[in-house]
């Protein structure tokens, strides 16, 4: 597919995109090699999460801002500024991509099964890299739901521009760590001062 991409390209990208065929092609035989394996450790991963209190992912951040060193404060402001602007969406996002991602799989996966032919040979073995390529996009198109596809990736650039701009402007910075301050103190303060005050 990279080799049918150069012969359309302007010639001085031509040579670079065949230039890096075979390392385009050694990382697709990676990714698919890997892809099984990466699922089923994200998904020991998730269950790990649901089992273990939450307590213990409180310490374990905890942890690892008291070792950050000199990044303590830039990692901790990064944090608290992907958690205050949107963590449930980044969460919801991930969990609608991967659905998306495991319809995909699923129907890839019967379609490397298919045989109209009925020559005993899977109908995609026998495609040029043209028209395997233009039988997986029209798969991806209509499979995937472009709707939660790009409400996803929305909520994901929300978080990502959050966390840019704390690091890069020392304003948002200081606003994430007082929020984060602020949240931090608002259970003690309904614990201990609502019922004095009241």
């Amino acid at each position: 597919m990279v080799l049918l991409a150069a012969d359309k390209a302007p010639p001085a990208c031509a040579k670079i995109l065949k230039a890096l065929a075979p390392f385009a092609g050694m990382i697709q035989a990676f990714w698919i090699a890997a892809w099984p394996y990466l699922c089923k450790l994200a998904g020991l991963l998730y269950k790990l999460y649901n089992l273990v209190p939450t307590d213990l992912f409180h310490a374990a951040h905890g942890f690892v801002l008291c070792f950050a060193g000199g990044l303590y404060p830039t990692l901790f402001a990064a944090i608290e500024a992907a958690r205050l602007c949107g963590w449930d969406r980044t969460s919801k996002a991930i969990d609608s991509l991967w659905a998306q991602a495991a319809l995909l799989d699923a129907a890839n996966q019967k379609d490397d099964k298919v045989d109209d032919v009925g020559d005993g040979k899977s109908d995609v073995a026998s495609l040029s890299a043209k028209d395997l390529l233009l039988r997986k996009t029209q798969l991806t198109l209509t499979t995937m739901d472009p709707g939660v596809i790009n409400e996803a990736f929305s909520g994901l650039y929300i978080s990502w521009l959050a966390v840019f701009a704390t690091l890069k402007v020392q304003f948002a910075a200081t606003v994430a760590l007082a929020l984060s301050i602020a949240d931090a103190f608002k259970n003690p303060c309904k614990w201990w001062v609502e019922p004095a005050c009241f």
